[in-house]
């Protein structure tokens, strides 16, 4: 499963293989996310995606998953997966 995680400009700037990014998944309820990323791999635009949007490829990365920002600042998450492919937006 590949997993969208919107960051903002200076975490995707700073965003690094085997390094980390907070963020959020933009669903209902919004998911505040800390991961851990893996390896950087070339992204290949889909047709849907926003010309006007920058993207990055992760695999092999674990996601910490809270309910709020604060919980997310705190390290109080109530789910973590791992291994995962993600794709950081901004």
């Amino acid at each position: 499963m590949v997993i969208r995680i919107k960051v903002n400009r200076s975490e995707y700037r700073a965003a690094a293989s085997n390094g980390a990014v907070y963020g959020k998944v933009l669903s209902l309820p919004i998911i505040y996310v800390y991961v851990e990323l893996g390896i950087e791999k070339t992204y290949i635009l889909n047709p849907n995606d926003d010309l006007n949007t920058e993207y990055r490829l992760f695999i092999a990365c674990d996601i910490y998953a809270a309910s709020t920002q604060e919980q997310s600042d705190d390290g109080d998450f109530y789910a973590e997966s791992f291994d995962e492919v993600v794709i950081i937006y901004t």
